[in-house]
């Protein structure tokens, strides 16, 4: 299935996205989508299709085994773990969901049970040669071998050496994988470049290596101009470069190609709360949340515009869940303190404002957090307060 065979799906399942509230586009698009973006390593919107076919309660362990492939690539084990046991329940014997779990034990230290599953694989006659190497890997570490004394086989899936850099990253370090990744392009033909390349721009982005994130985007974007994710990753190098209105044009653009990504609708939101288009904003971050409810930084911006328009309940909602999946910082805590504050409930708004400082005391807020414990310990709320986070 090639890439503008997909815009008409895309044009409808953005329409269907800029519901209220959002509608999830049809399931059967969403099963072709999810395995075609997989193979060409479009792994957000490949998640995304897993999510929304999980709120439907469609999804089978076929398209499960995104989901917990993806969380061991990113380290993830704990949660990979449960969702290969989710899509054991649906079929127990079926390879690639064994495969993944005796990764997952892996990943977990428990290299006894791991061997114990990729010796029955091995047994099974597996069609991939990983059973037999990460058997007498998960061996060799349970009788005290050190990790740099055994050879490891990568985790399986996705385009042709993608897997083994994210493997690199994942256990030697981010330089290594984007050495080890600039090698394999070099010797893939051009048109089998773009899947490495684009995790090669994440790498740098994450290092803040911004001239040679834009030089690899300018190159791989010569013969991939439509692609949503490079469009994404130039919006967010114009962003760091000072360039914001370009920043959202780009944004718009991923979205337009590539309307399954959350990350661009949550990165236009966060523009047009810079612009204080806060209504627009939370459309935006309302897309970027109902295809991926577990980001928590989606609902911590959710929560400032909210706030901003002195949606205080909403906003203080919006806060907690951020806190609750992870994002224990200053200012979600700082913040849901001022939407406590706003809706006059001073003591839940005191307790925020010590957890903020708690978390972070030396944050350049702090001294103001401090201050507000004390002037609202038992007095009445002061309206002139300026909710935001600078």
């Amino acid at each position: 299935m090639n890439g503008p065979d997909l815009q008409p799906w895309l044009t409808k399942i953005r329409e269907s996205l800029l519901k209220h509230p959002p509608g999830i586009p049809d399931e059967s698009q969403l099963l072709v989508l999810a395995h075609y973006y997989w193979d060409v390593g479009r792994i957000p919107e490949c998640l995304s299709c897993v999510r929304l076919m999980e709120q439907r309660e469609t999804v089978t362990y076929q398209e499960l085994h995104f989901k917990g492939y993806w969380q061991l690539y990113t380290g993830d084990a704990t949660s990979a773990l449960k969702t290969f046991l989710a899509a054991m329940d649906q079929d127990k014997h079926d390879f690639a969901t064994r495969l993944g779990y005796a990764y997952a034990l892996f990943y977990l230290s428990d290299y006894r049970s791991a061997a114990t599953v990729f010796r029955k694989l091995q047994d099974d006659e597996a069609p991939l040669n990983s059973p037999t190497i990460m058997a007498a890997a998960s061996s060799a570490l349970a009788d005290g071998k050190r990790p740099g004394e055994i050879q490891v086989a990568p985790i399986p899936g996705l385009p042709p050496g993608l897997a083994d850099i994210m493997q690199i990253a994942l256990l030697q370090g981010v330089e290594d994988a984007i050495i080890e990744g600039r090698s394999r392009m070099l010797s893939l033909a051009p048109d089998e470049r773009l899947p490495i390349g684009r995790y090669l721009v994440e790498l740098y982005l994450d290092q803040d290596q911004n001239e040679q994130a834009l030089a690899l985007l300018d190159e791989l974007m010569r013969a991939h101009e439509n692609d949503g994710p490079l469009q994404f990753y130039y919006g967010l190098v114009s962003r760091r470069f000072g360039r914001r209105e370009e920043s959202q044009q780009r944004f718009a653009k991923a979205i337009e190609v590539g309307s399954l990504d959350p990350r661009p609708w949550g990165a236009l939101g966060g523009g047009l709360l810079e612009l204080e288009r806060y209504e627009e904003g939370i459309d935006n971050y309302h897309v970027a949340i109902f295809l991926d409810r577990e980001n928590p930084n989606f609902w911590g911006d959710l929560g400032m515009a909210e706030g901003a328009l002195e949606h205080y309940e909403r906003g203080r909602e919006a806060f907690t869940k951020s806190i609750d999946l992870g994002a224990i910082n200053f200012s979600n805590y700082f913040n849901r303190g001022v939407c406590a504050m706003k809706m006059e409930d001073l003591q839940a708004a005191i307790r925020d404002w010590q957890l903020a400082i708690a978390t972070e005391p030396d944050h350049p807020r702090t001294a103001e957090a401090k201050s507000l414990i004390e002037e609202f310990g038992g007095e009445s709320v002061d309206n002139r307060f300026v909710f935001g986070d600078s």
